[in-house]
């Protein structure tokens, strides 16, 4: 048999559960626009029987056992795998358009514009080699074509130090998300002990792997794991491409540090760029292949090469990173600005239609006179300096730096070395800067000397335009073959970025919208809750009423009579 107020007992419980429901539902309604917020419910069961003794047992009201959040791991799962790839091909697909507007293809300051109008200018010079205005018109246009090269190079530099900056942000994103995971886990741990569930804790932690998985591709779960007492305790970890990021409260923290000069990867590489490494001193692999997200794409831009081995401080390499990112379209300039200012020296240099080269005495320090080649129409700048370099400071070096000779009928005979010839310091001959009258048009014309035997004479530039469509210049055809297969290689990797990236962002909305469908608030659901747990409220409450105006007569009327 129950207290004298059993009934009352029974119909507060069912009050205090509608009002928990009620407060439940509440907060629920008012974290519908929050992100990352899991739909909460109310869990109850009835409370446990009284005997009745052969009567029948009598039920002794409601007991609320906890209030969990709405949530499928499988799905966090799903998205936490899907996450890294949308990262990686966003920034490649971004990084890729940026690059491709460096080179304003289609435009009025793109290749085609300057290559066909340094082209067209040597033509008009061909036509009237002594006029000094189209001789003027061709020294700019050939500064113009130069400087298209400096600006290419040089934007791309500036990407790629950009990048660098980006990367550093990473890192650092990185850690704060790694500092907050583990502050969660130890606020979760501590929330728990008592066998409550941290549901605005846990839905924070989520949010927090949620953004670091499109960073970097990880691998995040809950394990269980033994105290000594023999409890069992639940411990979230985080491996981060294998390697242990988070254990439980335990965070491992990533640095960057600058390369320094012969640390550098690729020879076009900018001063100063960053390598990552953990903070307690371990190696971090930049060049895993199975590394992936946001830090995957910026790296693969920063320092992909592609995949042709090279020569860096006299050794071979092979390049650490595939891909063909920054680095690789900076050498494909330099590749080109070297080939093409070769021929077209080596046909200003000539003699004649024999391709015989001119070539002038150099007396050397310990007495020894050696021929070099005499013209020039391209050289290149070094260090911060606007000057062209003469032919003198571009000739074949050992690793001494002596002078690399080879006989030549009786005569030491020194070859211009263009290995050191870069898109971003490519320029105009000294000669060639300092006046257009100095342009040879013939091949009698020796602007050094100042002789021209034969002014009206164009052969010499008629050889140089015949350079616009030699193709065996390069292994692609000619100058411009070479360029637009380049423009080619671009426009398809930007093409098959953007595609991977729309077709992950599809994967992942398609995951995220499968977790909303079970986590995200309902609010017609909701406003049906809270009409249940008011009525619930009301019917408990008028329980009460009625077992206080049934009390109330036995006590105070039952007994006068």
């Amino acid at each position: 048999m129950g207290s004298a107020f059993f009934e009352m007992n029974i119909a507060t419980t069912g009050l205090f559960a509608a009002q928990r429901g009620l407060a439940v539902t509440s907060n629920n309604i008012n974290n519908a626009a929050t992100k990352g917020y899991s739909r909460q419910v109310l869990d109850q069961r009835a409370s446990s029987a009284m005997p009745g003794y052969g009567r029948g047992m009598i039920g002794t009201g409601v007991d609320t056992t906890q209030v969990r959040r709405v949530r499928d791991s499988y799905l966090d799962q799903k998205m936490w795998g899907q996450k890294p790839a949308l990262g990686e091909y966003k920034i490649k697909a971004e990084q890729n358009s940026i690059i491709e507007s460096v080179f304003g293809e289609p435009s009025d300051t793109g290749f085609t514009k300057v290559f066909d109008d340094f082209f067209t200018a040597i033509d008009n010079l061909s036509k009237l080699p002594s006029e000094g205005e189209r001789q003027e018109a061709l020294r700019q246009m050939s500064i113009s074509f130069t400087k298209y090269y400096n600006s290419a190079a040089q934007k791309l530099t500036e990407y790629q130090r950009d990048l660098n900056f980006e990367m550093k942000a990473k890192v650092e994103e990185i850690n704060n998300l790694v500092t907050r995971i583990t502050s969660l886990n130890d606020q979760i741990y501590r929330a728990e002990l008592n066998g409550d569930i941290a549901n605005t804790l846990r839905d924070d932690r989520e949010l927090c792997v949620d953004r670091l998985s499109q960073i970097v591709n990880i691998d995040a779960k809950e394990v269980d794991v033994t105290r000594p007492d023999g409890k069992v305790d639940k411990q979230f970890q985080i491996k981060l491409n294998g390697q242990v990021l988070v254990d439980g409260t335990y965070g491992r923290l990533l640095k960057v540090s600058a390369r320094t000069e012969d640390q550098k990867k690729n020879p076009e590489d900018a001063d100063g760029l960053y390598d990552i490494k953990w903070e307690d001193g371990l190696p971090f692999y930049m060049d895993d292949k199975d590394l992936s997200g946001e830090l995957k794409g910026i790296i693969d831009m920063r320092d992909g090469r592609g995949s042709s081995s090279f020569t860096m401080n006299g050794e071979q390499h092979d390049p650490s990173i595939t891909y063909k990112g920054i680095p690789y379209y900076i050498n494909k300039l330099d590749q080109f600005v070297q080939i093409f200012a070769k021929s077209m020296n080596d046909v200003y240099n000539q003699a004649g239609t024999d391709g015989g080269q001119v070539y002038t005495d150099l007396t050397l320090d310990d007495g020894t006179t050696i021929k070099i080649p005499k013209h020039a129409l391209f050289t290149y700048t070094e260090g911060n300096s606007k000057t062209p370099v003469s032919i003198e400071d571009m000739l074949l070096r050992d690793k001494d730096g002596n002078i690399v000779l080879e006989e030549v009928n009786g005569e030491f005979v020194a070859q211009i070395d263009y290995s050191k010839m870069t898109a971003k310091q490519f320029s105009v001959s000294d000669t060639v800067y300092d006046g257009a009258s100095n342009i040879r048009t013939n091949f009698e014309h020796d602007p050094v000397d100042g002789s021209n035997p034969n002014p009206s004479s164009n052969d010499l530039l008629l050889a140089l335009g015949a350079q616009k469509n030699n193709n065996k210049m390069f292994k692609d055809g000619d100058p411009k073959d070479f360029m637009i297969s380049m423009f080619s290689e671009l426009g398809i990797n930007a093409k098959e970025a953007a595609m991977y990236q729309k077709t992950q962002k599809n994967v992942t909305t398609t995951i995220e919208n499968q977790r909303l469908s079970v986590s995200q608030v309902d609010p017609n659901e909701e406003f049906i809750n809270l009409v249940k747990y008011n009525q619930a409220y009301q019917a408990a409450a008028k329980v009460l009423t009625t077992m206080d105006g049934i009390y109330e007569t036995t006590i105070f009327k039952l007994g006068n009579w």
